[in-house]
């Protein structure tokens, strides 16, 4: 079966996807951390990521829609790329010699990344710095 790679590459979730995404994560302590705080956690994170899913898909000028899962894989990696751009302005600031300024040299981080390390905390991405 033949399927167009292509367009699943391409589709990207709109802003205001993102934005509702996130909102409705950081009301939620079991997804934000994805850490169970009771019995049937697994089943009951599953649920949520599923109502997660059509709160998301339904919001106006939506640009894709996901199942849970997918959306859950969204986040993960939305996180990631956050925590990364986070890493590579530490590491470029901590580097020797000078140089231009993180805008300048487009290691800016973006407004969605701030609000996801805002949710997430920083310690993941650049370490605790203790000995």
């Amino acid at each position: 079966m033949y399927y167009n790679i292509w367009f699943v590459i391409l589709a990207r979730p709109s802003d205001d996807q993102w934005n509702t995404l996130i909102d409705l994560i950081a009301m939620d302590k079991e997804i934000l951390h994805g850490q169970f705080l009771a019995p049937g956690g697994v089943q009951r994170t599953h649920q949520k990521w599923e109502d997660i899913a059509a709160i998301v898909n339904s919001v106006p000028g939506a640009t894709v829609t996901k199942d849970g899962e997918q959306w859950r894989l969204a986040w993960v990696g939305l996180r990631s790329r956050a925590r990364t751009s986070l890493r590579n302005m530490s590491a470029y600031r901590n580097g020797t010699g000078g140089g231009p300024d993180v805008d300048v040299a487009g290691l800016a981080i973006s407004k969605l990344y701030k609000r996801v390390l805002g949710l997430t905390g920083i310690t993941a991405a650049v370490g605790s710095r203790c000995p």
